[in-house]
């Protein structure tokens, strides 16, 4: 990944659907991944900074393609869109993950507990739940502040190395969690 990148494109708000993610977050995604094969859910501005070999766009509705490869993923949230449900998107990525066709993973969302497709996550995938609402950016530079609400970060993977990697990549910026349907298989894991 170049060095100069800043941030890259997401959506986490309901009054406007362009936000940058913070450095540490594409950084530790890249760590973890090593690369990142497709960005569903991205622009071409977007992928000026993340550095997907494949994006989708808006106008593309990553929702109705095949994903591949090593994804990152943080799902649109766009009030009045069908699309930008973040459940959907959730959804759409361990279907393409239990078919084989993704191999490894990263999902940024808001944490919402108590919901269904939520909970799902949490049981089957491994998560960090990051200690501070990062700050997000509009693609014009300006700022407001911290995110309104917790966000978590779910790891996609199959291998012991992959779990390393996001533990390493992640274990500065929040709770790291196994799957809670596997506890007994992780009995190393260190808790931060």
């Amino acid at each position: 990944m170049p060095a100069d990148q800043q941030t890259f494109l997401t959506t986490f708000t309901q009054s406007s659907d362009e936000w940058w993610t913070p450095q540490w977050i594409i950084d530790a995604t890249w760590k973890t991944l090593g690369h990142i094969t497709l960005d569903p859910a991205s622009t071409p501005l977007a992928n000026e900074r993340i550095w997907a070999a494949n994006i989708l766009t808006r106008e593309h509705n990553g929702l109705k393609y095949h994903w591949f490869g090593n994804v990152f993923l943080n799902p649109p949230s766009r009030r009045g869109d069908p699309t930008g449900r973040p459940h959907l998107w959730a959804g759409k990525l361990i279907a393409e993950y239990e078919a084989l066709h993704v191999e490894e993973a990263i999902l940024l969302v808001k944490s919402a507990l108590g919901y269904s497709w939520y909970e799902d996550l949490y049981r089957r995938f491994w998560v960090c739940h990051l200690r501070e609402r990062p700050e997000f950016v509009k693609p014009d530079g300006s700022t407001v502040g911290q995110a309104k609400k917790g966000v978590s970060v779910f790891y996609f993977g199959r291998t012991q190395s992959g779990h390393d990697h996001f533990y390493d990549s992640f274990k500065d910026y929040g709770r790291i969690i196994p799957p809670m349907s596997n506890l007994h298989f992780h009995e190393g894991v260190k808790w931060i």
